[in-house]
């Protein structure tokens, strides 16, 4: 059970004091043109007006649109030709004043839902101590006893279309609304993901501003937080699967002794996870979704799974989960081989 409302709070000039030491100076101004170094190396004079600024915000519920404004620099993925765009990851700058401020409001949310238990567990993306290796250790742990126990496992990996970039913040609201956030602090998120703009920056060109309708804003501090918050009640729906979350990479999870059995009930669970997906506008990449089956059993197992119609799924042997290879027998070689080659690269 929740306890009480969620208020954002106003914050002292010891913790912005605090904030602005452990600032990153690797990081850029942004649109601000003010240094993080600056910032860092006066921190002792510049906190009380930053401190007066960041409560000033919290009480108008106002943002300064000078902190929605990302200056976005497309970075080359090294594979493919550069003239297909789809080669490039964008690198977005935000002020550092900006990411302060969003971090003052992520500690006081981040505490509140820890305290009232609202984190799903298996979400092991942008939490403090949870990480890839967390969420690794427990898949695998969990597979292992399954194998002890002579079932079959069956595993969906999941590969979201561009899942942060689709978020809709009136969708995130409503959720923060059945989360217990008071109308003031709704305010201010509303007013947060007004009039974000970013403009594109090559070389010392920039591009016209452009408005961002969707999604959670990259290079943000909030974006995370709030995509896992969003994304949040899709596992506790999914209760009769076993659902493994490192941010926007799910994994679920189901086992039986007869698999046949298995896989009917797996594609008959999934039609709340497609109903979800419909209603919160996110899709589902099917062509890079897996099966995969492990078991100690002798199975024969089908190349390709049926979901729905017009909707099937392949079977792997393999899968790359997290930065780490998952064969169907838990044996590693696979993955161990490519650490070798990988290895045997860099020393000769």
């Amino acid at each position: 059970m929740k306890t009480g409302i969620f208020e954002f709070k106003k914050v002292s000039i010891s913790l912005v004091d605090n904030l602005l030491k452990k600032l990153d100076t690797s990081c850029g101004p942004g649109v601000s043109g003010i240094s993080t170094k600056i910032l860092k190396a006066a921190h002792e004079e510049l906190a009380p007006s930053v401190t007066e600024l960041f409560n000033k915000c919290i009480e108008t519920k106002i943002v300064p649109n000078e902190w929605k404004l990302a200056i976005v620099t497309p970075l080359y993925k090294s594979k493919g030709v550069k003239t297909d765009l789809n080669n490039y990851r964008g690198i977005s700058v935000l002020p550092p004043l900006g990411k302060l401020f969003e971090k003052v409001l992520a500690t006081q949310i981040i505490i509140y839902f820890n305290m009232n238990n609202l984190f799903f567990n298996g979400q092991h993306g942008f939490r403090a101590f949870h990480s890839c290796e967390s969420a690794l250790h427990e898949l695998i742990s969990f597979l292992n006893e399954t194998k002890n126990k002579k079932l079959i496992a069956l595993l969906l990996f999941i590969d979201f279309k561009k899942a942060f970039d689709l978020v809709d913040s009136d969708l995130l609201i409503k959720k923060l609304f059945h989360y217990g956030f008071s109308n003031d602090s709704l305010d201010l998120i509303k007013n947060y993901f007004f009039n974000r703009q970013q403009k594109v920056k090559v070389k010392d060109s920039f591009s016209d501003l452009l408005l961002n309708l969707l999604g959670v804003p990259q290079g943000s501090v909030l974006g995370p937080l709030f995509f896992i918050i969003f994304i949040n009640d899709l596992a506790f729906l999914l209760k009769d699967l076993m659902t493994k979350l490192f941010a926007d990479d799910t994994t679920l999870i189901d086992t039986h002794e007869n698999m046949d059995i298995l896989i009917t009930k797996f594609k008959k669970k999934l039609e709340i996870l497609i109903n979800w997906c419909k209603f919160n506008k996110l899709d589902i990449n099917w062509a890079k979704t897996d099966f995969m089956f492990v078991t100690n059993k002798r199975i024969k197992a089908p190349k390709e799974i049926e979901i729905s119609t017009g909707i099937s799924v392949r079977v792997v042997e393999q899968f790359k989960l997290l930065g780490v290879t998952i064969d169907n027998k838990l044996n590693f070689e696979s993955y161990a081989s490519m650490i070798k080659k990988s290895v045997n690269r860099k020393l000769y």
